[in-house]
């Protein structure tokens, strides 16, 4: 059964791909004829556009103002294989007008993955915690207020309120990076926090 699902997810993962190729090879061919896109009225204006990401060729590119995603798209090259499909079908609105300065950003499979892993985690620990933000005598540096900060050693006034600003985080690591936090202060709480 599992086996059976896992195929009919590939599948919709080849023909989502597929589709993709199919329509940035459409509007390929529609470029190389210098015919303009259907209601668009050939504007003189040139904006400056980034694609980025898993794409072939990420970029800053010319376009004529009322270029559309798709023709982004097309500057950029291919999605590549390891681009979420899924995220581009679902939330990437190919027929929208770009605007100067805008950047598309096409996410690899890989990063979705990592981001709901962390997501995750974070709720989690979320779970675990009190109002007071203390879980058995542990600091939870997700929900606690800034005196229960305060209260751990090396922790003062204003790392409390960047700590609190910086949330949520996952773990340590998160917290020393987010938070800017030293080694010896990070060495001093190690053992009194929770996320």
């Amino acid at each position: 059964m599992r086996l059976l699902t896992e195929n009919k997810l590939l599948i919709f993962y080849i023909v989502a791909a597929l589709i993709i190729t199919a329509i940035l090879v459409i509007k390929k061919e529609l470029f190389k004829r210098d015919t303009p896109c259907l209601g668009q009225h050939e504007p003189s204006q040139k904006i400056m556009v980034e694609i980025a990401g898993a794409v072939e060729k990420p970029g800053v590119y010319e376009v004529t103002d009322g270029a559309r995603v798709v023709d982004l798209l097309v500057l950029g090259g291919e999605v590549v294989s390891e681009a979420s499909v899924e995220y581009v079908a679902k939330t990437l609105n190919l027929s929208e007008k770009l605007t100067d300065s805008q950047k598309i950003y096409i996410p690899f499979e890989w990063e979705l993955v990592d981001a709901a892993a962390s997501t995750i985690a974070v709720l989690e620990a979320t779970k675990k915690s009190t109002t007071s933000g203390t879980v058995e005598g542990l600091v939870n540096v997700n929900t606690c207020s800034d005196e229960d900060l305060i209260s751990l050693p090396k922790i003062g006034e204003v790392t409390a309120a960047r700590i609190i600003d910086n949330r949520p985080y996952a773990n340590l690591e998160e917290l020393e990076i987010k938070a800017a936090l030293s080694s010896s202060v990070m060495e001093a709480i190690a053992g009194l926090v929770t996320f």
